[in-house]
């Protein structure tokens, strides 16, 4: 199996893992933190952390209709606190969880409505 495809099985694994980082994917992979940066930035384009981060964004946002809060759905995918998620969310996807909410409950009126 490929360092890469390790990497994405053991993220997904551990997503909901609020302690899971960037120490314990290296430990899972038996490598160096520094080697773990050379081989994410090689085959995703982002360093470990925002690999992790981007993974728990694209999972919360398929979780998204499951949780009816915010805060619980940032614990479901592994973020500490609804600041990081935020954080994170609008790093990830260019707006903030709130507007895209409003985005998606207006894409769900404007599907219903057809």
């Amino acid at each position: 199996m490929r360092f890469a495809d390790q990497i994405e099985r053991i993220i997904q694994e551990n997503l909901h893992n609020i302690n899971f980082g960037v120490e314990m994917l290296a430990d899972l992979l038996h490598i160096s933190p520094s080697f773990l940066r050379e081989l994410t930035h090689e085959n995703f384009a982002f360093s470990p952390h925002r690999l992790i981060e981007k993974r728990r964004i694209e999972r919360a946002i398929l979780l998204w209709p499951q949780y009816p809060y915010l805060h619980q759905l940032a614990r479901a995918v592994g973020f500490q606190s609804m600041r990081t998620f935020r954080r994170a969310f609008r790093i990830h996807m260019s707006m903030t969880p709130s507007e895209h909410q409003k985005l998606r409950l207006c894409r769900d009126y404007q599907s219903a409505a057809l």
